[in-house]
């Protein structure tokens, strides 16, 4: 549906193709959406930092956006007419997708299945060797009772970590500097989209 929407923006008004920032979000989802594809593996293969990606649908996410934006742009080519024009979009985008508004698979458990029980283990602990740290205790075949915490960089106490573990009583979770520096990154961005969104509406 976005697709369409942007081959209808370049058929109906030439004057489009001059619009870098659409021209841009455009490029970046398709880019995105390659990058979903078994033909993109040559780039996973030499740029060793997208492992950390771990799956390329993830990309879907960002594509999603870039092409959603630029879809939109049909909207300002009808003026007079750009409530109709949105409301036809919505519905068609509706329409077309409505055979996937119904669930995949339908188990006929309560929920008591999924808190209790051997169930409720298996859901707390089935992604855990994704997330475990390289150091420390080794992947625990049972849920934790609570005495103890697997160490991770953050974790202060003044009991010694041993074996990967450190008691839970009196341990404190603080952040490390490479948390300090991101959380300051994160923070700044925030307010400096703020000031040029402000700066902007100022301007028109």
């Amino acid at each position: 549906m976005r697709s369409l929407s942007i081959l209808i923006i370049i058929l109906v008004k030439r004057k489009f193709l001059v619009n870098k920032d659409v021209l841009i979000l455009m490029a970046l989802g398709f880019f995105y959406l390659f990058l979903t594809h078994n033909k993109s593996t040559f780039i996973w293969t030499h740029v060793p930092g997208l492992a950390y990606i771990q799956f390329p649908w993830r990309f879907l996410g960002v594509a999603t956006f870039c092409l959603a934006v630029a879809s939109g742009a049909i909207v300002q080519f009808f003026e007079k007419q750009k409530i109709i024009v949105s409301m036809v979009i919505v519905a068609a985008a509706l329409i077309l997708n409505f055979s996937f508004f119904h669930e995949d698979i339908w188990y006929k458990v309560n929920d008591s299945f999924y808190t209790t029980g051997e169930e409720w283990n298996l859901q707390r602990s089935a992604a855990i060797n994704d997330y475990w740290p390289l150091f420390g205790h080794k992947v625990p075949s049972s849920p934790s009772d609570g005495q103890y915490i697997n160490y991770f960089p953050g974790w202060t106490t003044a009991a010694p970590v041993k074996d990967g573990l450190i008691p839970s009583q009196g341990a404190v979770f603080k952040n490390t500097p490479v948390r300090s520096i991101g959380n300051t990154i994160s923070l700044l961005s925030i307010i400096t989209a703020i000031i040029i969104v402000a700066r902007n509406r100022t301007k028109k």
